[in-house]
């Protein structure tokens, strides 16, 4: 890129783990670029985080006047922006997370595509052998959250099974409130059932309510939600899966666009769709063929460690019987050995850092719980059949 020595501003719209991960994305493809990234938060990150009682910093033409930009990226949550794009006269910008849809002709937007999003959630429920489906939206009524929703149903009713669309309060309610609103309709479903929710939030919200009715979770409802927010989807007793979208992908594409919109700006630049990437499978989802409560708590327990070097041992000792019977509850489970199942997450985990624009490769062993780097390349050898370099250049997912 010529981009040395540029100057860009990001306008914030929301302080979501998500969107700082779009950020770290902006800002790594800028580090390689030699620019300078001033961020911006506007008026809807201001009232978010201080209930309206805040200045809203610089205005438009004051930030314009001081930083002397040469592009913009305004982020906008997946709504319609409230800034005045007006303002930043001929300047190149670049709208992140705001689908075509929303925004003015001619914008160029980084968007994330709900159908790639239902289809993960779906692939992930329909294998676990349910009865009925249920989706359960977001409190505002976003399109993000309305085209979810519409894939999601198509593809439930194409298979021959049974929807259900869940209500919600509509507007700000608080998390009791919420959970209270869902504990009738949940307890209504046909058993075993599964949960689609529009994001991490609404997905909390589903365990909760299961959780208060004392419905089992995952064997009588299983939930998935979306974003993949580790502060949500950890720290709960019942863990959530969920669909991971690439947010720092996102952020870097977005970057990228830029610089090629500041570098010919009579060029034609195509808004670009990001999709989603997996389902991050955790407890919620996590119904294993044999009902052995040993085996499930063992699972959730390599899922949170095996990056941080644990061994089969460890996980013996947490199952409390003997690396034997540990091994055949496993096989009789999940068709392999305590292990297997240890590296099997491991390699996950290297799949996802490599396929991060910028990640250097001598660091993934020590954030995968590997000793050195020769023994993550012949363990990846082993179970991909791939090198470290040629996974990630063909991209593979």
């Amino acid at each position: 890129s010529g981009g040395h020595n540029r100057t860009v501003l990001l306008y914030e719209a929301s302080m979501t783990p998500a969107n700082s991960r779009a950020y770290d994305g902006v800002c790594r493809y800028a580090e390689q670029a030699g620019w300078i990234v001033q961020k911006q938060p506007y008026s809807l990150a201001a009232e978010k985080r201080t209930h309206g009682r805040a200045a809203k910093g610089l205005s438009i033409p004051e930030a314009l006047e001081l930083w002397h930009p040469d592009g913009i990226i305004v982020e906008c949550a997946g709504r319609p922006t409230q800034l005045p794009l007006e303002e930043f006269g001929n300047l190149p910008v670049v709208l992140l997370d705001s689908c075509p849809q929303l925004a003015e002709k001619r914008s160029v937007c980084v968007y994330t595509d709900a159908s790639s999003i239902a289809r993960e959630a779906a692939r992930e429920l329909f294998h676990l052998g349910l009865s009925e489906f249920a989706y359960l939206p977001y409190t505002e009524d976003t399109l993000w959250s309305r085209n979810r929703e519409e894939e999601f149903a198509r593809l439930v009713r194409e298979s021959g099974l049974k929807f259900h669309r869940l209500s919600v309060p509509r507007g700000k309610t608080n998390a009791v409130r919420l959970v209270e609103f869902l504990m009738p309709q949940i307890k209504d479903l046909g058993k075993p059932c599964g949960i689609f929710a529009a994001n991490d939030e609404m997905g909390r919200a589903a365990i909760s309510a299961c959780e208060a009715l004392g419905v089992g979770v995952p064997e009588d409802v299983a939930v998935v939600g979306t974003d993949d927010d580790e502060s949500l989807c950890e720290n709960a007793a019942i863990s959530l899966s969920s669909v991971r979208v690439d947010f720092d992908a996102s952020g870097y594409t977005a970057a990228r666009l830029l610089d090629s919109r500041m570098g010919d700006r009579r060029k034609r630049v195509e808004s670009a769709a990001m999709t989603a990437v997996k389902v991050v499978r955790r407890a919620s989802s996590n119904r294993i063929r044999a009902a052995d409560m040993r085996v499930t708590k063992a699972l959730e327990y390599i899922r949170r460690n095996a990056t941080s070097g644990i061994g089969p041992l460890d996980v013996v000792r947490e199952m409390g019987c003997s690396r034997r019977l540990a091994d055949l509850r496993f096989m009789e489970a999940v068709g392999h050995t305590v292990f297997d199942e240890i590296h099997a997450v491991r390699i996950e985990r290297v799949k996802d850092l490599l396929m991060k624009p910028g990640q250097e490769v001598f660091a993934i062993p020590n954030l995968c719980g590997y000793g050195s780097l020769a023994d993550l390349c012949r363990d990846f050898k082993k179970r991909t059949g791939q090198t470290l370099r040629g996974w990630r250049s063909s991209g593979a997912r």
